[in-house]
């Protein structure tokens, strides 16, 4: 999930509970009329250090080795589809629940089971990260996914990583792309039934686009019938499922290296916004998956 998008988009493998938990906005701190530092909003109170400059930081120290075994864990699952590039290094931050809200600049009632993002000169200026991490990949996740126990910490990080492989936080492409392709690659290394269940209705709908892309011979403005729109952006848990499902039907039909080198035509070379949705609509989506 790119950060612009951090206060409607919750990752495809959310807890369905989380997203109608009220967490309190970050408040000034009293009688200074200025936001906390950093590491008074993150409550951050332990780190460790992983191999490849991994790096996880926790509010609640408990939680550090559990995120610190999920994150080696999901980049074992990926690195045979999708290996880490020399710049992969990402920071892991697991917040409390104020912490959080205070990095992603959200209010109440937009929690996310985790986030990809760039550590920015906007987020040092509000006191969301401090000067050194500027440059660094950050995965802020929520808390409370490590309550769930069980395999969400994992599963929730593979889906991050392919944000952090595929550079997705710098690129410029449609987000049903981006979490699509993520949706999808989760299932490749962990199996389909990772995430949401996807309507039977919604699976027809996503059958019936990759039909439309394939059908496609001509040059047609606008994208295949049932694309999703340019300005998609995920409500429920569904949408993510049906962006995931769409990218799964491409590489079924043309083989997951046809669907990679789409995903990076429409992205990372796309070098606007404008070129990317032209990959997506007209005869060079057909050119890319062919």
């Amino acid at each position: 999930m790119r950060e612009a998008f951090a206060a409607a988009v919750a990752t495809g493998l959310l807890v369905t509970g989380l997203l109608t938990t009220t967490v309190a906005a970050p408040t000034l701190e009293a009688g200074t009329g200025r936001a906390p530092a950093p590491a008074d909003r993150l409550r951050l109170t332990r780190t460790l250090s992983l191999p490849q400059g991994d790096r996880v930081a926790c509010a609640v120290p408990a939680d550090c080795r559990l995120w610190a075994s999920a994150l080696q864990d999901a980049a074992a699952a990926l690195d045979p589809v999708l290996p880490a590039g020399p710049l992969g290094a990402v920071t892991l931050v697991a917040p409390t629940a104020a912490g959080q809200a205070a990095v992603l600049g959200t209010g109440p009632g937009t929690r996310p089971a985790a986030t990809t993002l760039r550590v920015d000169a906007r987020m040092v200026a509000r006191g969301a990260a401090p000067a050194s991490q500027r440059g660094r990949t950050w995965i802020v996740v929520n808390p409370e996914v490590a309550r769930t126990g069980g395999d969400l910490p994992r599963q929730v990080l593979v889906h991050e990583l392919v944000h952090v492989r595929t550079l997705a936080p710098d690129l410029p492409g449609p987000l049903w792309v981006e979490e699509g392709y993520a949706v999808a690659l989760t299932h490749r290394v962990l199996g389909p039934t990772v995430g949401p269940v996807v309507p039977a209705s919604s699976v027809g709908a996503a059958e019936a686009a990759v039909d439309a892309a394939l059908g496609r011979s001509a040059p047609v403005a606008g994208g295949p019938s049932g694309w999703p729109s340019d300005d998609w952006v995920p409500l429920t848990i569904d949408d993510y499922g049906v962006a995931g499902r769409i990218v799964e039907g491409l590489a079924a039909r043309l083989g997951w290296d046809r669907v990679a080198r789409w995903y990076a035509a429409s992205e990372a070379g796309a070098g606007s916004l404008a070129a990317a949705r032209a990959q997506l609509s007209g005869r060079t989506v057909i050119a890319e998956l062919r």
